[in-house]
């Protein structure tokens, strides 16, 4: 049986380098995630007083994509697109992306499974997301370009704050 220890020996032989791998980008997604659930103060007990404009603490679905490419000079294009998406994607007429930020992943702790920048996407709930997800022509436009821009992997996680 395999132990924490045996993830981060890379001479263990009691698991796969691809293993070791799933676990360490594992690691650093929940990692992502913890820096961004205190830094909108999800784990106060009561919500905070002030969001960022054009927050707010309700039924919101926060949409988290981190990337990780061949050639970081593709990095400004990468997000030119990924935050323009915020005024192209349109549903029934009008956009529909709350918010959008982005930038370059900057935690220290090795556990990033390689990823270079991150972005976080809010929407008013799980059916623009939904939408954003499986439908949205310029969201699957984009999707297209990440090829050319030397795309070598992602992590995407979708949560609304307060449920648990």
């Amino acid at each position: 049986m395999p132990t924490i220890g045996d993830v981060f020996n890379p001479n263990s032989k009691a698991i796969t380098s691809r293993q070791r791998h799933i676990v360490l980008v594992t690691l650093g997604s929940l990692l992502v995630l913890s820096c961004l659930f205190f830094s909108i103060g999800i784990f106060h007990s009561d919500p905070p007083q002030t969001y960022p404009p054009g927050w707010e603490y309700s039924m919101t679905v926060l949409h988290i994509v981190a990337f990780k490419l061949t050639d970081t000079a593709n990095l400004p294009a990468l997000s030119e697109g990924m935050l323009a998406l915020k005024h192209q994607c349109v549903r029934d007429g009008k956009p529909y992306i709350r918010s959008a930020v982005g930038g370059k992943q900057t935690n220290k702790e090795g556990h990033d499974g390689g990823m270079q920048v991150v972005y976080l996407v809010e929407f008013e709930n799980q059916a623009d997301a939904d939408y954003y997800t499986d439908h949205d022509p310029a969201h699957i436009a984009f999707k297209n370009t990440l090829g050319g821009l030397g795309f070598a992997g992602v992590t995407v996680l979708d949560f609304t704050p307060g449920e648990f």
